[in-house]
């Protein structure tokens, strides 16, 4: 059957979106060969297993082994082939499996013993039909770009690949002037176009603020506040799910721009960049499940570090069906892109040469 994913590519299958976080390849002496996509459901980041052979099913995890109304259809070994992503399971590992199946309700019970434990998974038929690629992820933009670059110099190509792999640690721009630069929240506060919409409460009694704008489209908020504080960016990111979420960070601030999933108005959450690492584990207000977990996925990274964006080397599990979260660092790390960094550094560039010409000083913004 031919249906293959990415790793970040976000569809929807019966009607529910998922971003495609991993893959495995199969292989097995007298069936072939298959691959299963690992997805994480964005209403809730629970992960399942997408199987595609003859047939195609999602799989969620099996607590109990009771198989009364099952019969066995399959067994054998079988091998991993190549991953992708978010897995834990290397190439050339393997297992003995089981494949169940009640004819009573149509469902499947997997059991997979590996070298270091055994898991149950329940699947579902899922009609191919009822599956749709919504939005391609980056890897394969990046495969696209490399063949658009391919006639050129050595030199431009390498660059092209340097800039999309380890291009997230630079996406925006540092200012050793950004002492002098103002502040996102004085500027919301200030500014008319912005009203006081709540405030969270983290340790310490410190508060983050949320604003809600009218100015629209969250594009349109987060280049305004980009201009206000003349392109001093530490790192800018956009949600590359969904492109609904940006993350604005400058050498003190921490800034999400989001849309409100009650009254659809474009939000910001302000604080100050420790309130988030002190608070991950608060919301944020009324915000997606995508763009909460792009959020918490900057305190993953920095707590971590670039560790968090790869599989740890330091020990090996063939877990790949433990269902839980989403590992946001991974997630973080598909992050980047560079246009709202080109627009920070157009502004940053701009304001440096007003200031030169005129002998400075910021501007009203908002008024």
């Amino acid at each position: 059957m031919d249906i293959k994913f990415n790793v970040g590519d976000l569809i929807t299958v019966n009607g529910t979106h998922f971003m495609v976080a991993g893959r495995i390849d199969y292989s097995a002496k007298d069936k072939g060969q298959w691959s299963e996509f690992f997805l994480v459901r964005l209403s809730d980041k629970v992960g399942f297993w997408m199987s595609v052979d003859d047939k195609v099913l999602l799989w969620e995890p099996l607590k109990n082994s009771d198989l009364t109304g099952y019969e066995k259809v399959e067994e054998g070994d079988e091998t991993v082939d190549a991953v992708a992503g978010y897995v834990d399971c290397e190439s050339g590992d393997s297992a003995e499996y089981e494949d169940y199946f009640n004819s009573a309700d149509n469902t499947y019970v997997s059991i997979e013993k590996w070298s270091d434990g055994t898991e149950k998974s329940k699947g579902v038929l899922v009609d191919p039909d009822q599956i749709v690629l919504v939005k391609r992820g980056e890897a394969e933009q990046i495969e696209e770009a490399k063949e658009e670059k391919k006639s050129k110099s050595v030199w431009k190509y390498l660059l092209l690949i340097f800039a999309v792999f380890l291009g997230f640690k630079f996406c925006g721009s540092s200012s050793s002037s950004s002492s002098s630069a103002p502040s996102i929240e004085s500027g919301l506060s200030e500014n008319s176009n912005y009203s006081a919409e709540t405030y969270l409460t983290g340790a310490d009694k410190e508060f983050a603020q949320v604003y809600s704008s009218n100015m629209g489209s969250v594009e349109s908020v987060a280049k305004d506040i980009i201009t206000h504080i003349e392109g001093n960016t530490s790192m800018i990111y956009e949600n590359p799910v969904d492109s609904a979420s940006v993350m604005i960070i400058t050498p003190d601030e921490f800034c999400m721009v989001y849309v409100d999933t009650i009254t659809n108005k474009t939000l910001v959450h302000v604080c100050e960049k420790n309130w988030i690492h002190k608070n991950s584990e608060i919301p944020l207000y009324h915000a997606s499940a995508s763009t909460d977990m792009f959020a918490k996925s900057w305190h993953i990274f920095k707590t971590y570090g670039s560790d968090s964006l790869k599989k740890s080397s330091n020990s090996h599990y063939h877990h790949h069906r433990s269902f839980g979260s989403f590992f946001t660092g991974y997630f973080f790390g598909t992050a980047m892109n560079n246009r709202y960094s080109d627009y920070s550094n157009s502004v940053r560039q701009s304001s440096v040469s007003s200031r030169s010409s005129s002998g400075g000083g910021h501007g009203g913004w908002g008024k």
